[in-house]
């Protein structure tokens, strides 16, 4: 076998465009990062939207924090759905869903999660971050080189 057919199928067996992304390989590495990012600003989930009881809200918030911590993502997921619905101006619940649905591996569902909470508050940096690397897990780079 020559060193070029060696190089290859090295990168043949290492990069699967088919399976899941190295990203995938180790769920909850990202839960960290929300609970730096989301923790501080878990207040801002509280805000009510109009006709929503601050005390649905604030047993839902602490449950889908508590999911996410035990890497609970389909949980955590239901929950930030339920959230967004009940105040869907709210950039981190959308950023939290994102995060949840991206370590499901559900890409395509995160991506406009991210997307929304970006539109509500384009500071987030998390979002910015995990956006870009859902575009990675997609392989979708030419988008993700605008994060």
């Amino acid at each position: 076998m020559s060193l070029l057919d060696a190089s290859k199928e090295n990168s043949a067996t290492s990069v699967s465009r088919k399976g899941p992304s190295r990203l995938r390989r180790r769920p909850g590495r990202f839960v960290i990062l929300a609970l730096w990012i989301g923790v501080p600003i878990l207040p801002a989930l509280l805000v009510a939207a109009p006709g929503a009881g601050e005390h649905q809200l604030r047993a839902l918030s602490d449950d889908a924090l508590r999911k996410l911590k035990a890497s609970d993502f389909e949980g955590a997921a239901s929950a930030y759905q339920q959230i967004v619905k009940l105040n869907p101006a709210s950039a981190e619940a959308h950023s939290n869903l994102g995060l949840a649905l991206y370590e499901l591996g559900r890409y395509e569902g995160a991506i406009p999660e991210f997307s929304r909470a970006l539109a509500l508050n384009p500071n987030l940096t998390g979002a910015t971050v995990l956006l870009g690397l859902t575009y990675s897990a997609l392989h979708q780079y030419r988008r993700r080189l605008r994060f």
